[in-house]
């Protein structure tokens, strides 16, 4: 199997990664360069600045499966079963489902005032943050804890707000004032792309 083809078998399907969709750590290790260049070539296209304290990075079943890779090269060699689980169960957190997109926001302002008081006093909500993508309003939701707080790095779904108005496909928010953004047209296409149903597949060693 070469690089490419691995990279889209995982976009297409569907489903969590799991421990059979993973490589074995001498196989990653002999994709593993031209997967990170894979994955820095594509993060312009899945990451937006949403002002100058925010920055969006939509996830893809691809990448996610790249962060549960890059983990398991710092830990123990094979993992316990518990460890492995803890990754999967973490990360496949960010795995969108169709009509559902998800992505992680970091927050990296340069402003110490403000930094201070999204940590202790703001919330997504008070964010404001939407998508808007063919026709469709999607509202975002913090998947860390219970009280849909900005933190440093924020897992966020955006959950289906129903039909609107036709218009352009954008990020819309509000803080620090309000803003919005057009969608670059790769992530559109990708955004609303239907992955294929989910097949089951060997590891390789």
């Amino acid at each position: 199997m070469n690089t490419r083809s691995l990279i889209t078998r995982l976009e297409k399907d569907r489903g969590p990664i799991t421990a059979c969709h993973l490589l074995s750590t001498r196989s990653y290790e002999k994709h593993r360069r031209q997967l990170l260049d894979w994955d820095q070539g594509s993060r312009p296209q899945r990451r937006i600045a949403l002002g100058p304290d925010f920055t969006l990075l939509f996830e893809s079943r691809a990448t996610v499966w790249m962060r549960i890779q890059e983990e398991l090269r710092w830990v123990q060699t094979p993992p316990s079963p518990n460890c492995l689980s803890d990754l999967l169960s973490e990360y496949n957190r960010l795995i969108s489902s169709p009509g559902e997109p998800r992505g992680c926001l970091f927050m990296d302002s340069a402003d110490g005032l403000r930094t201070k008081k999204y940590l202790t006093n703001s919330s997504i909500t008070e964010l404001g943050l939407k998508l808007r993508l063919n026709g469709r309003s999607y509202r975002a939701v913090a998947m860390n804890g219970q009280k849909n707080l900005i933190e440093p790095v924020t897992y966020i779904r955006f959950a289906d707000q129903g039909q609107q108005s036709p218009g352009p496909n954008q990020l819309e928010w509000r803080l620090p004032v309000p803003e919005s953004k057009a969608l670059p047209i790769d992530l559109t296409e990708t955004l609303m792309r239907r992955p294929r149903r989910r097949q089951q597949h060997q590891s390789v060693a």
